[in-house]
């Protein structure tokens, strides 16, 4: 007689679980760094329900995570470490009776979140562990407006000559004309940058990059005849990424942000403004409106969804109609 051994019972998998079978997928190894660790942020979040079988979890799960992180809330440190204060009045990660509280999170970071959300129930749903999106009806909060202020004729001809005096200022000025948003400008390589010659002999830069919404992704970027050199220059230097520190290596937009553009518009007298890298795509767009490019050209150019248009489709522009639309701008 033979004894029947039945295999144990299989447990269902949890929020973690699913995480981790995401994390090692091709759809998530192939994402920039910066959306990754933005990921890894927003993972630190779902700590209250990462043990709990996945197929159990439904948006209100979610919306309770997102709701709670929205209001004022216990401050967390790296990896969801939660912060407190001492008997000296000092932030510890000690636990005490007093938790260190902090303002709710805006917009950008339950987007994250919820985008997180959204990834995981697709993953779990590859193996039917659910069979709808839960994450995809979790409510935000509206977006907050753009505070950024656009730079003025006078002050883009203030950057523009100190242009190799000022570290960076360089890179400052070239946004102002690639109207790329900072994480794209900061991951574009020399493999990016191509020329093309009209059948008029008239030879075009221009970089593909891009990356935030479908009508973001791989976009022409014509290179106005302002910063052809500029850009051309960085690129002969073979480095990782055209636009990197001043060592060679790659940057994070922190980084930039810290370290390159706030020291140039302190040095350059701008500091009091509030000025930020989005500043130079919104002096972009209002210098090629003001020159009376064409909307559909200024759709193309920034990466927008043309609405007046058709909100289910987005605008390919030819690479000389585009050329000739950035050379409107002076």
């Amino acid at each position: 007689q033979h004894e029947f051994i039945f295999p144990d019972e299989i447990k269902p998998k949890t929020v973690e679980d699913i995480y981790n079978e995401w994390v090692t997928s091709k759809s998530f190894l192939k994402l920039a760094e910066n959306s990754k660790s933005g990921y890894r942020a927003a993972w630190t979040k779902m700590r209250t329900i990462k043990d709990r079988a996945f197929q159990d979890i439904k948006t209100s799960d979610f919306q309770r995570i997102v709701d709670y992180y929205e209001a004022p809330h216990h401050e967390e440190g790296a990896n969801g470490v939660l912060k407190y204060i001492d008997e000296n009045g000092k932030t510890t990660l000690k636990i005490t009776a007093k938790p260190k509280m902090c303002d709710g999170l805006k917009y950008s970071a339950l987007h994250q979140f919820r985008c997180l959300a959204s990834k995981l129930c697709k993953q779990a749903m590859k193996d039917d562990t659910i069979s709808k999106n839960y994450g995809q009806l979790v409510e935000l909060p509206a977006p907050e407006e753009v505070s950024a202020t656009r730079f003025t004729d006078v002050q883009l001809e203030h950057i523009r000559k100190n242009v190799g005096l000022i570290p960076y200022c360089d890179y400052i000025y070239i946004l102002c004309y690639l109207n790329f948003r900072i994480s794209e400008f900061l991951e574009l390589t020399p493999a990016d940058y191509h020329t093309t010659v009209t059948d008029t002999g008239v030879k075009i830069p221009y970089l593909v990059g891009g990356k935030k919404t479908e009508a973001g992704k791989n976009r022409v970027i014509p290179i106005h005849p302002n910063v052809a050199d500029l850009v051309a220059a960085l690129v002969r230097k073979k480095n990782k990424t055209i636009f990197c520190k001043l060592d060679g290596t790659p940057m994070s937009k922190d980084y930039f942000n810290k370290y390159c553009f706030k020291p140039a518009m302190d040095a350059l007298g701008l500091d009091g403004q509030d000025f930020t890298p989005h500043s130079c795509r919104r002096t972009f767009s209002t210098r090629m409106s003001a020159a009376k490019a064409r909307p559909e050209d200024i759709t193309a150019l920034m990466g927008h969804v043309d609405f007046a248009v058709d909100k289910k489709h987005y605008i390919n522009q030819e690479i000389k109609t585009l050329y000739a639309a950035v050379q409107l701008m002076a």
